[in-house]
């Protein structure tokens, strides 16, 4: 098992390539993609190692901060397969890691959470419109935001494409629905 930092795995991701630098790691590329993805940890894009070999201008990403109670250290451990399996005395007697600390103050950690809150999508409102009591047995319920709501009461059905045409005969538009019989 190998313990890094975010930043020094940030670092190892920008200096060569995914598929050398998991070997050296004993893993997957598509593994370590993985690790880095599930750190927040940005991983150059396809083409970038082809270009900086051509002299083309490529762009670093910052590392972006720590999001909240994400650990700064990574643990990478080699897939287990067949025999390489640790024994569960081995588990047991392997030392448990350190408790993560956070340096980030409350007050800063209180505001970050509030931002995330704010980021977050309203509900949409009454999801019952005009098509619900059609019929029990078929779902032709849909979250609609105000202004397709607004559409309804102004464009009439078949003029919007998400909508069925109604049929000359007077129907609804569902053959099935609307049988006369």
């Amino acid at each position: 098992m190998r313990t890094l930092t975010r930043l020094e795995m940030y670092e190892l991701a920008w200096s060569e390539p995914m598929q050398s630098l998991a070997k050296k790691l004993s893993l997957s590329d598509r593994g370590l993609a993985k690790i880095c993805a599930s750190a927040n940890i940005p991983v150059p894009a396809r083409g970038y190692w082809a270009k900086l070999q051509a002299g083309k201008k490529v762009e670093r990403w910052p590392l972006p901060a720590r999001a909240l109670g994400q650990r700064e250290t990574i643990w990478i451990e080699r897939s287990a397969r067949g025999d390489d399996r640790e024994s569960d005395a081995d588990i047991l007697n392997s030392p448990m890691p350190p408790a993560p600390i956070f340096t980030s103050d409350m007050d800063d950690v209180r505001a970050q959470a509030a931002a995330l809150v704010r980021k977050m999508p309203l509900p949409l409102g009454d999801t019952h419109g005009w098509h619900s009591r059609r019929s029990r047995s078929v779902s032709l319920r849909t979250r609609s935001a105000p202004a397709s709501r607004r559409n309804l009461r102004i464009r009439p059905p078949g003029t919007i494409p998400s909508l069925p045409r109604r049929s000359r005969s007077g129907g609804c538009g569902f053959s099935t629905l609307c049988s006369s019989a």
